[in-house]
């Protein structure tokens, strides 16, 4: 998924404006990559990222930290410490009517004029042209089911959580808000025909196989350019394999729902928003 975002953002980790940031926060950091490589990539900063899950690597550059801690019962930072904070694919792990909540700590880490960048995927995919996938198909009753098991038991709402982040961004509070949609594409284009040629029927059903494995996590990534650098020193050992596979008989099924798409595409959201300026009193 970090691959997916970087390859979206044109090799961009950072997309809000603002140069040398020195505070930088990741919330959800999940594996810590986006962390690792801003630190790397600014070594004058420094980077913390917080999560639930211990999952980050030992070996990580001097300039960045990781903290175990839940963002929704409040951060154990002081006030407006951070120039740069980022939240990426936090949706569905927010309920609805925490987001009020969350937002307002953002604002309390971030220093004024800081900036903030929130970025959130829709899990409805989409086929040519914008159309929806047959409701009939197992991958549209496999989303249906995703939907209402997050609304019914979390109280989440997944599907437009991405269009709804300018508005609560700007109920916030922050200014100079840029939202920008993306509608990023699962697979190679194949020209919306349905081909009877042998080869080009293996070659489709690659396409395919992409898709699928782009997005359910089944496949390994490859180092991140500091773990590839820790393994050279000898410091860590990071499995290089990068295979895709498909490997039950219901990701088979869904391959079988979306065969005849050709092509599949989702919709994702990224927000930038600044905490204005203080005030001068006269």
């Amino acid at each position: 998924m970090h691959e997916f975002w970087t390859l979206l953002f044109n090799d961009r980790r950072i997309i809000a404006p603002i140069a040398k940031p020195k505070e930088i926060l990741d919330i959800g950091c999940g594996t810590g990559i986006w962390a690792i490589e801003v630190a790397d990539e600014v070594p004058q900063s420094h980077v913390y990222g917080i999560d639930l899950s211990p999952v980050q690597p030992l070996f990580v550059p001097d300039n960045c930290d990781f903290i175990l801690e839940n963002i929704l019962r409040g951060s154990s930072f002081h006030d407006e410490k951070f120039d740069l904070i980022q939240s990426r694919c936090m949706g569905a792990g927010i309920a609805d009517r925490k987001w009020k909540a969350f937002l307002q700590e953002i604002w309390r880490l971030t220093k004024p004029g800081g900036w903030i960048q929130l970025i959130e995927l829709d899990p409805v995919r989409y086929c040519d042209g914008g159309s929806s996938v047959a409701e009939n198909s197992p991958l549209a009753e496999c989303e249906r089911i995703a939907q209402r098991v997050m609304k019914d038991k979390y109280e989440i709402t997944i599907h437009g959580a991405g269009y709804r982040l300018a508005q609560n961004v700007q109920r916030a509070g922050f200014v100079n808000v840029k939202q920008f949609d993306i509608h990023a594409l699962l697979a190679k284009r194949t020209g919306g025909k349905i081909v009877n040629n042998e080869s080009e029927r293996r070659s489709q059903k690659s396409d395919i196989d992409e898709v699928f494995c782009r997005i359910t996590p089944i496949h390994k990534t490859r180092p991140s350019r500091w773990q590839a650098r820790c393994q050279r020193g000898g410091n860590q050992r990071t499995d290089r394999s990068s295979g895709l596979r498909i490997t039950t008989k219901r990701q088979q099924c869904i391959l079988q729902s979306v065969r005849p798409l050709l092509y599949l595409t989702d919709n994702r959201t990224a927000v930038i928003a600044q905490r204005p300026q203080l005030r001068v009193q006269l």
